[in-house]
């Protein structure tokens, strides 16, 4: 015996076959362990020291922290243009 479908079921079956991703929207980002692991520690020193915080302090720091990370990371890493061999 077939179970009987709800009334709704062929409706949302029929949309479903139809919807494509560029009606749904993703939030996605890429999260950086080493920044966020240092945005900690300097939080919860900050509050331990019961030094106020904002959104706006916060997201400085965060941005402080991404650029050094950046900027380190740019320094050490590999970098085609300027590799030269030693013959």
């Amino acid at each position: 015996m077939k179970p009987q479908k709800g009334k709704n079921e062929d409706s949302i079956r029929k949309r479903v076959a139809t919807g494509s991703s560029t009606n749904m929207s993703t939030a996605s980002y890429v999260r950086d362990v080493a920044i966020e692991q240092a945005l900690m520690i300097w939080l919860e020193d900050t509050t331990q020291k019961r030094i106020p915080v904002d959104i706006k302090r916060i997201t400085q720091k965060a941005l402080n922290a991404y650029e050094k990370c950046s900027n380190s990371r740019a320094r050490s890493g590999f970098n085609s243009s300027y590799l030269t061999f030693d013959i």
